[in-house]
């Protein structure tokens, strides 16, 4: 049998990604032949949409990453944890002070755009080999770094005295811990993110993400036939060329081929690259010796 596509899985709160990978594992029985990866990790803490690749689908897990993310949480002010969210052990509670929609209103666009954000102490980033978190657990406490990431949106709601609401469109690398502890110092307090749904991975929305225990009660044959996404599905990220069914075969075979000047398409970028019978691959498109070259870089359905 062979499985290529992703699955759109609404994780719920609680296990790791590497969990849900695990159950997938056992609840499809696809083989070894066959990997299941995550395209982008979830806290156990979040819910939410878990992207996961099976089979070719995880070579293309690199343009889920350029997807813009959305999220829902919620911010508890006057607790600061050491992880930054609910989970984490309480280091420190300081008074809130009063505050209005208008005050939330004031502090989102220094949240907004192009932004410097320094990552949580515990997190999957490495320094020197070794990850954040794990020096965490020795006592450490050096940050990470500061770091560029962009907000593409970001909405801010009082729910109480002690509680904002929040959305977020983001970049990947964002991480909706740090802005919750951002926000609660901007009110002049410390805070934490005390609850997070993330509600979309490009076109991956959780309307449309199924259960662990839907895939439980229907089977794999289900998953496979009804809830399978394309390879492609997620390409629209990238420019598209079509390429004729000669040259296509050519492409499939690895052969880099000089291609016909395309209109409106980037050069030294990646391309998605179809043939009329659909999707084939990842092109790089370059010149070489005064001609237009279209690479192979990553080929399907040979």
């Amino acid at each position: 049998m062979n499985i290529n596509g992703f699955l759109n899985i609404n994780k719920p709160r609680g296990p790791t990604s590497h969990d849900i990978v695990r159950s997938l594992k056992r609840l499809l029985n696809v083989g070894a032949r066959h990997k299941i990866g995550h395209t982008g990790t979830l806290d156990p803490p979040a819910s939410g949409v878990l992207v996961i690749g099976i089979g070719q689908a995880n070579r293309l897990a690199e343009y889920i990453l350029m997807h813009p993310k959305e999220y829902k949480g919620i911010i508890k002010l006057g607790t600061f944890t050491d992880t930054l969210d609910a989970d984490g052990e309480t280091t420190e509670t300081k008074e809130i002070p009063g505050f209005d929609k208008n005050v939330l209103d004031e502090i989102t666009p220094a949240f907004t755009g192009d932004i410097m954000q320094v990552p949580p102490i515990v997190s999957a980033l490495k320094k020197d080999g070794e990850r954040y978190y794990v020096k965490a657990r020795r006592g450490e406490t050096e940050e990470p770094p500061a770091r560029k990431v962009t907000v593409y949106a970001l909405k801010l709601d009082k729910i109480d005295d002690e509680t904002v609401g929040l959305y977020v469109q983001c970049s990947s690398g964002f991480y909706v811990r740090s802005l919750a502890r951002d926000i609660a110092r901007q009110i002049g307090t410390v805070g934490h993110l005390d609850e997070l749904v993330r509600i979309s991975v490009g076109p991956f929305k959780i309307e449309d993400a199924i259960d662990l225990d839907w895939i439980e009660q229907n089977g794999a044959d289900a998953v496979f036939k009804n809830r399978m996404n394309p390879l492609d599905f997620p390409m629209d990220i990238l420019p598209r060329i079509e390429i004729d069914g000669e040259e296509a075969s050519l492409f499939k075979q690895g052969m880099k081929r000089h291609v016909a000047p395309p209109e409106d398409l980037p050069h030294n970028a990646d391309i998605a690259v179809y043939s009329p019978d659909g999707f084939i691959g990842i092109g790089l498109l370059k010149h070489e010796n005064d001609n237009l070259i279209l690479k192979p870089r990553k080929v399907f359905g040979k």
